[in-house]
């Protein structure tokens, strides 16, 4: 969507900043369905947040925003921009610390998913660049999704959205919208680090989790 503004035209691009393919080990995502479902979904493109495994593909006709899902001994923290591999283990501060040497972005990932467990921001004292308060998969979603805003108000830190789809189906459950000049990677990445984004979504509806969960079945039997 374009529309203008006092400095020109700008763009608002609709991106699932946090999608998993069959990289991450987990997931039954294959690169090659992105586009159509990303199309079908009418998002503008996605980023590819790997489990520890940094992405950085090009796909024709949609953004792809380079990126991993790094997994701090506190939690997992979404890292934007070509950081490259970053190494598991390390705490959470360390693992900021090393993104933002390498010129990326440092997200919370579902800080406040009482299943899965994130790192809170009370845990962090490196500079954060933002915190994913709607991830579709964050149990009990409407719990999370409160927290995470409320904390995201009152550290003034960009809010941002994701589906966290492990299937192709639930891609653009939930995206951030980011008021970007161009399509261009470096103006998109720029849009992020000012904090014009915003998070949009709900949770991922019971019949895609029942399909996850019977695909992650059927990969650890190989039936």
């Amino acid at each position: 969507m374009v529309h203008n503004t006092r400095s020109g035209l700008e763009m608002i691009l609709r991106i699932d900043t946090h999608i998993h393919t069959v990289l991450s080990g987990d997931a039954s995502t294959q690169v090659n369905q992105i586009p159509s479902i990303a199309k079908l979904k009418g998002l503008d493109g996605v980023a590819i947040t790997d489990h520890d495994r940094f992405s950085n593909h090009h796909i024709d006709g949609i953004i792809v925003i380079p990126g991993v899902e790094v997994s701090a001994r506190e939690g997992h923290i979404l890292a934007y921009g070509d950081v490259e591999e970053i190494s598991p283990g390390l705490s959470v501060d360390e693992t900021v610390r090393l993104i933002h040497e390498r010129g990326g972005l440092a997200i919370l990932a579902h800080p406040y998913d009482v299943v899965r467990g994130g790192v809170k921001p009370e845990m962090v004292s490196e500079r954060l660049d933002g915190i994913e308060t709607i991830n579709s998969r964050s149990n009990p979603f409407r719990l999370s999704k409160h927290l995470a805003e409320r904390a995201s108000r009152r550290l003034g830190l960009p809010s941002f959205g994701g589906s966290d789809s492990h299937t192709p189906e639930t891609i653009g459950d939930a995206y951030t919208c980011i008021d970007s000049d161009s399509r261009s990677l470096e103006d998109i990445l720029t849009a992020m680090r000012d904090g014009r984004v915003q998070a949009v979504g709900g949770p991922t509806c019971c019949v895609n989790i029942l399909r996850r969960a019977g695909s992650n079945f059927t990969r650890r039997f190989r039936i």
